[in-house]
């Protein structure tokens, strides 16, 4: 898989997963796809970027999914809160203050930190007073 996102090709990689999503399921799939990005944040980080901007393309948000889940437990484990330090978007991106931005890299590997950042958007401390009035839900975090 990795040699196939290397590519960077749309149509070569969602022939490919089609074929493997048809021989072996959508889940085995998606955890050979998983396994690939982190390999890539490893040894290359220009398809790593490249394949965690077209998950969305080619149907993988459970990728990005699980890595959010990473992130959100970092997050909390580092003692910052949700709605106020950081947020969600519907498709599963972190938004966040620069002082939970700072915290989530702190101490982070460099491949993890390639992972984090293209899944996190860092906004003014102003979006989180705002929304300091709104009743905020919990992420659903997986163990």
């Amino acid at each position: 898989m990795v040699h196939i996102l290397k590519l960077q090709n749309k149509a070569i990689l969602k022939s490919v997963e089609q074929l493997l999503a048809d021989l072996i399921g959508f889940q085995y799939t998606s955890d050979i796809l998983m396994a690939a990005v982190f390999q890539l944040s490893e040894t290359d980080a220009d398809t790593c970027r490249w394949t965690l901007r077209n998950l969305h393309d080619i149907q993988h948000l459970d990728v990005i999914e699980k890595l959010t889940n990473f992130a959100v437990k970092k997050l909390i484990a580092r003692g910052l809160m949700f709605g106020r330090d950081f947020s969600m978007t519907s498709n599963s991106r972190i938004i966040l203050n620069r002082n939970a931005m700072d915290a989530l890299m702190a101490g982070t590997s460099t491949a993890d930190s390639l992972l984090l950042e293209e899944i996190s958007q860092v906004v003014e401390s102003t979006f989180f007073k705002q929304k300091q009035n709104l009743t905020l839900t919990t992420p659903q975090i997986e163990n």
